[in-house]
């Protein structure tokens, strides 16, 4: 009996979870539908940033949804693979505050280093793009493989592992293409691009990952 209790709490926090995203996504759609439907084809269909990019880039409230949704997708996704099955609020609710501040952070980072050498153009270009490949696969990869796994109690590691690195890769090879678009801004400064690398895009994920391993 003390089992199937536990069992059924740890599912209602994961189905709460679940709701939310989708009431998120459904709100989003209804209220915005063309922004929606462009952004969900925005993967494979560069017409979604091109429209973007000529207009003034700011933040607006369709861009905060989808965020704030696959943050929270992320971090399920990422705490079931840390910790397995065994689902708690309490970590999973650390694991996304360290999430949301990490990129916060390296957002407003990024948007100092646009300012001091006065690209804030290309900057504001970058975050965006690389924001929205990551808030497309937290969605629509991370969030409902994190489901199905949660749900079908898929306890394979080698499986759940070979589908984040392969993950990984996908929005490595989407960050690589917007730089290739860009190569002439970049290839004069290509030093300070690998030292930006490692130090914004490679260290926050690394310290994610420890202190979840710490812990």
């Amino acid at each position: 009996m003390f089992f199937t209790l536990r069992s059924i709490q740890d599912h209602s926090w994961v189905v709460g979870i679940t709701l939310l995203l989708l009431i998120a996504i459904a709100s989003l759609k209804w209220i915005r539908t063309t922004y929606f439907n462009a952004f969900l084809k925005s993967f494979l269909n560069k017409n979604f940033f091109t429209k973007k990019f000529r207009e003034k880039i700011r933040i607006e409230i369709p861009e905060v949804i989808l965020f704030s949704s696959s943050l929270m997708g992320i971090s399920l996704f990422i705490f079931i693979l840390i910790n397995g099955l065994e689902f708690s609020i309490i970590e999973f609710l650390q694991l996304l505050f360290l999430l949301a501040f990490i990129i916060l952070s390296k957002y407003i980072i990024e948007k100092i280093i646009g300012d001091l050498f006065k690209i804030n153009v290309l900057i504001d270009k970058y975050i965006f793009y690389k924001q929205s490949i990551l808030t497309w696969l937290g969605l629509f990869y991370l969030f409902p493989l994190a489901l199905l796994i949660y749900f079908q109690s898929i306890e394979s590691y080698l499986f759940m592992w070979s589908v984040a690195g392969l993950l990984a890769l996908v929005y490595i090879i989407k960050i690589f293409s917007f730089l290739v678009s860009y190569q002439n801004y970049i290839s004069p400064h290509w030093l300070y691009l690998i030292l930006y690398i490692c130090a914004f895009e490679i260290a926050p994920y690394l310290i994610i990952f420890n202190n979840i391993k710490i812990n």
